[in-house]
């Protein structure tokens, strides 16, 4: 009897499928980011022009005495610190400013602004330099054993990059301090003219509200918006998180000029009191561009009848 036994013929292994492709990485910034970085370098590097003018103007002038062919003696060197220290208050002073400004824009926050003010605030000292010395007059040498005035310039040349690390800093720490991840921009694509636009919410932003009986939150639209009512989320902050607050489906009561209002009823707020309730509103479903922080408001309740 043959004990060699009959190969095995295993089952074809199944066909690679190829794989769906990942989702693509989104860019730092965008070409729309473009524009807003562009001014901001235009105006770091104009402030810089006219601060150079300002700084020769404010600036003690030293005098020197050429006692070898291109060897000056300075006569006293407060001067140099006195101008030093003017030329850091103007710089500074313009990165503050152009930073504070550039997060104001909330449609320009970004890693495109925070660049700009870099590179602006850079070249903006530099032409303080550049301006406050070739107008300011003075000279670096002169006759053997004669007095020449010699020109202002930063002698700290350290300087030249403060004004740049101060508004990264300022700009930084607006960032570090934003409530919202995304920055509270406002997206100009998604909220848009097909965007219903916000008229009034009821409890306005900020109110404290006594007996919140009606256990309502009511959002009065410019027209009607199709489909369900899902551009609306509202949070309780009792024990110092936020949970979501179940809403019931709105009742919709028509306006003057085709204004819409739309009643939601929470159905479970939470047996802690007070708590603060915190609503938002999405977009593209709502331009809700007049609340604070693109699209969000908060007021305070202090009491809850127990029946709506």
């Amino acid at each position: 009897m043959s004990t060699d036994r009959a190969p095995v013929a295993y089952p074809p292994p199944p066909p690679q499928q190829a794989l769906p492709p990942g989702p693509r990485r989104k860019a730092w910034f965008s070409t729309r980011d473009l524009g807003p970085a562009a001014v901001i370098l235009v105006v770091l590097a104009a402030a810089g022009a006219l601060l150079g003018l300002w700084w020769q103007h404010i600036s003690p002038r030293t005098k020197g005495f050429v006692y070898l062919p291109n060897a000056v003696i300075p006569e006293e060197k407060e001067s140099f610190v006195a101008t030093d220290g003017r030329f850091l208050l103007l710089t500074c002073s313009a990165g503050v400013i152009v930073a504070v400004a550039a997060w104001l824009r909330r449609s320009a926050r970004g890693p495109a602004t925070a660049l700009a003010l870099v590179a602006g605030g850079l070249l903006g000292a530099l032409l303080t330099d550049f301006v406050g010395r070739v107008t300011g007059g003075g000279h670096d040498d002169g006759a053997l054993n004669a007095v020449i005035t010699l020109p202002i310039r930063v002698h700290a040349r350290g300087l030249l990059l403060v004004e740049a690390s101060i508004a990264a800093f300022v700009y930084a720490a607006c960032a570090l301090f934003a409530k919202r991840d995304d920055l509270g921009v406002v997206n100009e694509e998604l909220a848009g003219a097909d965007a219903a636009k916000l008229l009034e919410v009821s409890p306005a932003p900020g109110d404290a509200v006594d007996d919140w009986a009606s256990r309502r939150i009511d959002v009065t639209l410019d027209r009607e918006v199709d489909g369900p009512p899902n551009w609306i989320r509202a949070f309780a902050k009792t024990t110092g998180r936020y949970d979501q607050l179940p809403l019931e489906p709105p009742t919709i009561s028509p306006g003057a000029d085709g204004a819409m209002t739309y009643a939601f009823v929470v159905t479970d707020p939470p047996p802690d009191r007070p708590f603060e309730v915190l609503v938002q509103l999405r977009r593209p479903y709502v331009d809700a561009r007049s609340l604070d922080e693109g699209g969000q408001w908060a007021f305070t309740v202090i009491e809850v009848d127990d029946a709506p």
